[in-house]
């Protein structure tokens, strides 16, 4: 027996008992029942670039406040085609008369001011009142997790707007959950009888599958590579670079117009620009061509241009390739090498011919006679001689005027400076026209009190303006040891070459630095730019610089073949455009399973479904299960099963399990995909489908002031029960 037949049997007998009064009247209010125009929704044949707009309107028939508590796009996270929109301004409500009992009948005045969408592909606006009737309209409700509250028989508008962004046909689902409220010791001590808001209890989550479909028809202009760098060239090089290609390249199904292509005005004059095409060339849909850019130096320095490439398509109007050379930092480059083969230090100079230096200059990345070589004078303050080689062998024999050479004690550095700009250094110590020093002990032709003084006299390496070596001495005589060698941190970064630094002349290059995308080795492992946009980092041949819109997954980039999986292969920005069936596997639409009901009692029959999208068209298989092993479905091989809902162990009204639905779905090539839901099972004792009751006590009469006899206490405290039942959910 129900409980709310129990209490309509207790109150007449305590009333009969103890003191006349009229019969109580009671007043059954419906919970929340979440109700949807239609259970799927389709947009038809959609117009690419344009947007299908369906409505699905969500209301409330039943008797209580219902909290909304999620409106969302199933596979909104991984870009879906749908979004969905609502304004809480826009609900629609009855005008309903207020019943007697205006406690009870009476919507409760709700401030909704919200209103906005879920997920990455769901949005709304900010709305005002809900426009539920009666009530105080500034009566404040906690809406907790609910986005807004739909009072008894009111309705709102949902938009769903179908935007297409893949070729052929696009599956979705729009998910929507009522959400509720318990009511608080502290509103039940006031009287409050009603929660602010309530779930609906049978169909807390309900679910409206999507469908369109599109085709693209337009022209897409993809240009690739969009940056080239020809790296480090020299004008003598034996082997010059082979060009630059260039292809462009329509991957729509209409035409594109290549109006012109131009080199920018601060391109280099070392690069020629060679187009197969003239403008007004005219790309059919997936037709292509190319352009060609060749480099040919005159020196070293770096080199820079833009190629500016026009066509009708809208989205691509105008389209930049750039072309480097000869930047940045060459990671192969190994610094050049100076030796002085005579004089030797110490020498004395007093003579009216030249003085002859012999050197060797060499550099394994390119010829000995590309490198710059010069000889500085300490005294003089000024370069005094170049030293170019002229053969490849390096063997260089440099003449200084004697007018050219100042007396005293010289120093003669020797710079020799690559292509990349590292330089080697070498010096030697010379008397111009004066007697050895004193003090000179290690007859590097300085003394120890000349001025500029030799500071370790015992040292024929170390005197000022000396070549610094790697030692641990001073060999130059300014206070530093070591600098511009591998053993000092000339970059301030605190590692040296010998700790790790592969350039010494940035701070931002060191090991364990970040990478960086300048060309450089910002990490010293040997890789450039890796995890930047300039780094191709899955191998395929091209980094984001050149359109690569997945650099983590080789099969992704501009020359990829595009398959029929849902995702954009061939980096042109669309999806399963002309593409290729493949073995792609089966997706379960909105990535949720629809169930009849959310909440039933036990022994009920339940049904319950999928809709599952396979690119391939492959047969499918399929297999329903409960994470607790009841088999209660009639066929779980089927998209579309009706579950007998389990027995509830013991016999306790109002207990109840939660089944956990697994539905998964397999297609001949092995691929498959798996969705979960939820169904609250009660036992039969548990009053589901029933109102919530009150019971309304009329004016007593013929009792006395106490209150009447032992029986009508009984009367009393089976109100106290009514009030205090609750449906356990």
């Amino acid at each position: 027996m129900s409980k709310s037949v129990l209490l309509a049997l207790t109150l007449p007998l305590g009333m009969v008992v103890g003191c006349t009064s009229n019969a109580p009247e009671y007043l059954e209010i419906a919970y929340p029942v979440m109700s949807l125009g239609q259970a799927s929704l389709d947009f038809g044949q959609a117009e690419w670039g344009g947007s299908v707009e369906r409505t699905v309107l969500l209301a409330n028939e039943g008797g209580m406040p219902m909290g909304v508590g999620t409106i969302a796009i199933g596979d909104a996270a991984e870009g879906s085609a749908y979004t969905v929109a609502w304004y809480s301004a826009n609900i629609e409500c009855p005008n309903a008369e207020p019943a007697e009992d205006t406690e009870a009948t009476a919507a409760k005045g709700i401030d909704v001011d919200t209103g906005t969408g879920t997920g990455g592909d769901s949005g709304g606006t900010t709305g005002g009142d809900s426009g539920g009737s009666g009530g105080d309209p500034d009566e404040g409700v906690d809406l907790g997790a609910a986005l807004f509250l739909l009072e008894p028989g009111c309705q709102i508008p949902l938009t769903v707007t179908y935007t297409p962004n893949a070729q052929g046909h696009a599956y979705d689902a729009l998910i929507i959950e009522s959400v509720g409220t318990e009511l608080t010791e502290a509103e039940e001590d006031a009287g409050q009888y009603l929660p602010d808001f309530k779930e609906d209890p049978v169909h807390t989550g309900q679910v409206v599958y999507l469908h369109g479909q599109s085709e693209y028809e337009q022209g897409a202009l993809v240009i690739r590579p969009r940056s080239y760098d020809f790296g480090y060239v020299h004008p003598d090089s034996v082997n010059p670079p082979s060009p630059a290609r260039i292809e462009i390249a329509n991957v729509g199904d209409g035409e594109v117009t290549i109006t012109g292509i131009q080199e920018s005005t601060s391109c280099d004059d070392a690069f020629e620009l060679r187009p197969y095409f003239d403008p007004g060339r005219i790309l059919e849909g997936h037709d292509s061509t190319l352009a060609e850019v060749s480099f040919s130096p005159e020196d070293t320095d770096a080199a820079y241009c833009v190629i500016n490439i026009l066509t009708d398509d809208e989205a691509n109007p105008t389209v930049d390739v750039t072309i480097t050379a000869n930047t940045g930092t060459d990671p192969e480059n190994v610094p050049p090498s100076v030796s002085i083969r005579s004089p030797e230090n110490g020498y004395r100079y007093s003579t009216i011919r030249p003085l002859e230096l012999e050197l060797n200059i060499f550099d394994e990345n390119q010829p000995a006679t590309s490198l710059v070589c010069r000889v500085k004078s300490r005294l003089a303050e000024a370069t005094v001689a170049n030293c170019a080689a002229d053969d490849a062998s390096g063997h260089v024999f440099v003449e200084i005027p004697a007018a050219d050479l100042s007396t005293g004690a010289d120093t003669l550095l020797i710079t020799v400076t690559d292509g990349s700009e590292t330089s080697a250094y070498a010096s030697v110590s010379i008397i111009v026209n004066t007697a050895y020093p004193a003090d000179d002990d290690d007859g590097d032709g300085y003394g120890v009190n000349d001025d500029p003084a030799d500071c370790d006299d015992a040292n024929i390496l170390t005197y000022p303006g000396a070549a610094e070596v790697f030692d641990y001495e001073d060999n130059d005589c300014d206070g530093v040891a070591d600098e511009g060698t591998e053993g000092y941190d000339d970059d301030g970064d605190s590692v040296a070459e010998m700790d790790g630094d592969c350039n010494d002349f940035s701070d931002d290059v060191y090991p364990g630095a970040p990478e960086r995308g300048d060309g450089m080795d910002n990490d010293c492992d040997g890789t450039v730019d890796e995890s930047t946009s300039l780094h191709d980092d899955d191998g395929d041949g091209y980094a984001e610089v050149n359109n690569d819109c997945n650099d983590n997954d080789a099969t992704v980039n501009p020359s990829a073949i595009e398959i029929c999986d849902g995702a954009d292969n061939d980096c042109d920005g669309f999806r399963d455009d002309g593409c290729e069936a493949t073995d792609s596997a089966p997706l379960i639409v909105g990535d949720t399973i629809r169930m009849e009901q959310s909440a039933c009692l036990e022994f009920e029959v339940m049904t319950m479904d999928v809709q599952v999208y396979d690119a391939d068209g492959d047969s499918l298989t399929y297999s329903w299960s409960t994470d607790s092993g009841i088999d209660g479905f009639d066929n779980p091989a089927a998209p579309t099963v009706n579950f007998t809902a389990p027995e509830i162990p013991g016999d306790t009204a109002n207990s109840g399990k939660a089944q956990n639905i697994y539905a998964v779905v397999f297609d001949a090539d092995g691929g498959q995909d798996w969705a979960f839901g939820r169904l609250n099972v009660w036992d039969d004792e548990t009053e589901l489908y029933d109102p919530f009751t009150k019971a309304i006590i009329t004016e007593k009469s013929g009792c006395d002031a106490s209150g009447g006899s032992p029986a009508g206490l009984l009367a009393l405290a089976g109100i106290a029960f009514a009030f205090s039942f609750r449906r356990r959910e």
